[in-house]
Order: structure tokens, then sequence, then C-alpha cells
């Protein structure tokens, strides 16, 4: 059986953002440490606990099944509650930032190498929808805004997350 994180509160403290051993030999200390994704993570009981989730149980109380808590500025080290939002996995998936990966550096946009255009796309409750093909990549960025929009995207999707650099291309 998976302990729930509200069960933590006996064991961790949490200060602007931050938790804290609140009893036994680490008493003080920082509790967890940061992944490479840029989680900070817990183990206690030999289970690792999502740091955000803890904090979020230590102010809020449990989170429903189905349910995610999301770094409102996609900076998934900062866990101050003010931060932090309960959401449906649909509503966090309108709060990212644009991949590594992206070779145009704006979420929902590709560049077609063979005729030197950009396709805009949106996907919504699981459908790819085709915004159109354009020769500008500012035209494309334009319809892919206005769709944001126009779905109720949250104002922070498709931001630069710190490796996400555009990688350089070249039209024909």
């Amino acid at each position: 059986m998976r302990l729930k994180e509200t069960k933590l509160a006996d064991y961790l403290v949490h200060i602007d953002g931050q938790l804290f051993w609140s009893a036994g030999c680490n008493k003080g200390k920082e509790a967890g440490s940061l992944r490479p994704d840029g989680y900070r993570i817990v183990n206690k009981f030999r289970v690792q606990y999502y740091a955000h989730r803890i904090i979020w149980c230590l102010h809020r109380g449990d989170i429903p099944d189905g349910m995610h808590v999301d770094h409102i500025n996609g900076n998934r080290s900062d866990n101050r509650i003010e931060n932090l939002r309960m959401v449906q996995i649909a509503e966090n998936n309108k709060n990212v930032s644009v991949r590594g990966s992206s070779r145009t550096g704006v979420h929902g946009i590709q560049l077609n190498d063979k005729h030197g255009n950009f396709t805009a796309r949106i996907r919504i409750h699981r459908s790819l929808i085709t915004l159109g093909t354009f020769s500008c990549l500012l035209d494309a960025v334009a319809a892919r805004k206005s769709a944001e929009l126009k779905f109720g995207f949250h104002p922070n999707h498709g931001r630069q997350s710190k490796a996400a650099q555009p990688k350089h291309w070249r039209l024909p």
C-alpha cells in the first residue's frame, strides 16, 4: 500500500517553497534532492514523493485521483504554495514550455524542410487540429497564439525553458 503524501506532515515542515525535516537526526536539514528534470523528490519509507505534491497536501489536503499539481510559472523547483495549482491533466498540458528539440522555438509550429514553410497545429481534447501552413514563421505563430487564446491555454504555455533553445534552420 502506498503511503499518501499527507502522512508525511509529521516528518516535514514547509518554509518558503522548501521542505525541511522536522524530526529525527536530520531535523532542520532540507529534505529531498533535485532530479535532473528539475523536480525535487523526497525519499521516505523507501518511497519517492514529489516535493510539490507534499507541499500541496500540507497546505490544502489530499490530491484526488486524476488530479495533478501544476507549477504555474513552469519552474519545477519553485515549490511555493502560491506557485502551485491543482488541475486535471488536460489543463496541465495547457501550461508546458516548448521542447528543447523544437526547431522553430515555438510550441506547435513545425518547419517543413522540403517546402520551406511552417505548419501550425494545436491539440484539443485528444484531437490534433491543423491551423494552417504558412510561408512566414510569424504568421504561423499568430495562428497558434490565436488558437491558444480561443481554447483557454495558460498565458505561460509555450514559454522558452532553459533547455529549449531554437535549433538553427534555414529557408530555401
